[in-house]
């Protein structure tokens, strides 16, 4: 599935809610040591943008800046997600 469409933002977000619900780790067992690779940086960069795009696309009255970003965001974790095995890898452990 590809393109800027709806099933493909759906299907990003039921392939990160899987993820999330294999690990069943609350954020306070989160181990925050570790170094984040090239990929993992550009994902959690994004991420943080979250609150700023939408004060942007409040105020500006432009809510397609929302949806660029989401799309954007949705792009770099599947990108993220084919690249790297994320459940069981090892490193998942590491991570935790």
């Amino acid at each position: 599935m590809q393109g800027n469409s709806g099933p493909y933002m759906q299907n990003t977000v039921v392939r990160a809610k899987s993820v999330l619900s294999k690990v069943a780790t609350s954020p306070e067992e989160i181990n925050v040591d570790w170094v984040l690779n090239p990929h993992e940086r550009l994902v959690a960069y994004q991420l943080c943008r979250f609150m700023d795009v939408v004060e942007q696309a409040t105020y500006s009255h432009a809510p397609h800046l929302l949806t660029t970003y989401l799309y954007s965001l949705a792009q770099l974790y599947n990108s993220f997600y084919t690249t790297y095995k994320i459940i069981g890898s090892g490193e998942e452990e590491t991570k935790r």
